[in-house]
């Protein structure tokens, strides 16, 4: 990586700083994750023992949609950094592919 140019000492230490602060976010996240379990609502929808064939799909809806939920984020900020990543290149002079 070659780390020479006019923006070499101006932005390396905020990328620092941004990335020590979302280590200790995600630090904390985890250190609370216990209390962030299911609503009591989508846990009381799929205990009942007699009903277990047709709570299937409800199972399967919540699997998903906790999918899409997770998915979306890292689909924006993965966008967002390829324009970042295009935009850079056109900048200096490199070809955005």
């Amino acid at each position: 990586m070659n780390l020479t140019g006019p923006f070499t000492a101006v932005t390396r230490a905020p990328w620092r700083r941004m990335a020590l602060a979302a280590a200790l976010a995600g630090a904390a996240l985890l250190a609370v994750a216990g209390a962030a379990e299911a609503c009591p609502m989508c846990k009381d929808a799929l205990i009942e023992p007699g009903a277990v064939a047709q709570r299937v799909g409800t199972a399967k809806g919540y699997a998903l949609s906790i999918a899409v939920l997770l998915a979306v984020p890292y689909a924006l900020i993965g966008g967002i950094g390829m324009l970042l990543v295009r935009s850079a290149r056109r900048r200096h002079g490199g070809q955005a592919s």
